[in-house]
């Protein structure tokens, strides 16, 4: 339990203030335990970081599968995966990832560590997708359409925290959407959901 408050604490301090002006002590405080808690757990700021960005990513696999599980007979679930996906995005989590790349860039340390977690959520990604439309893996369509799906997705909560107009939004995930119906193989595009 003491580990999950400074993860979650840690991710939240992250989206607030940012990498550069997030101390243990904030975390610590934040999450309600003294520094002796947080340095028992995680020795320094770098591996705190990097737990709660492996938090991250298994929390946020976990809730797409749960939506994607639950999705209302009917819904086509490639249009609904870009839905899921996008409110992910577009979440306090995406902000403190988001924060963690962009000090990556003069962070060698960093770095090394957001590229490894990186390849390893897409690997996941990767794999989710394959499970969840068992009838195109292996396809060219399975290998890139997690990627270009986050590509297009991160790009748009980018324009987002910048103010972008939210009108912006609908006729971007519609096109997605369309996008993805024209790459799905031929017999999976013919079956429907």
């Amino acid at each position: 339990m003491t580990q999950l408050r400074l993860l979650d604490a840690t991710v939240a301090c992250l989206a607030e203030v940012g990498y550069a002006r997030m101390t243990t002590v904030a975390v610590g405080r934040r999450a309600g335990l003294s520094r002796g808690a947080h340095l028992h757990h995680f020795g320094t700021k770098l591996e705190l970081v990097t737990r709660a960005v492996q938090h991250l990513h298994e929390l946020q696999i976990a809730e797409f599968r749960r939506a994607m599980a639950n999705l209302q007979p009917g819904l086509d679930p490639h249009d609904a995966a870009v839905d899921v996906i996008w409110e992910m995005v577009a979440s306090v989590s995406f902000t403190a990832w988001l924060e963690l790349v962009v000090a990556s860039r003069t962070d060698p340390d960093l770095r090394t560590i957001m590229s490894s977690l990186d390849r390893l959520f897409m690997e996941s990604a990767g794999e989710t997708f394959s499970e969840l439309f068992p009838d195109e893996a292996g396809t060219e369509f399975a290998t890139l359409a997690p990627l270009f799906t986050f590509v297009v997705l991160d790009g748009l909560a980018l324009r987002r925290i910048l103010g972008s107009d939210e009108q912006e939004v609908g006729p971007v995930l519609d096109t997605l959407k369309a996008i993805a119906q024209l790459m799905k193989p031929t017999d999976a595009a013919e079956e429907g959901p």
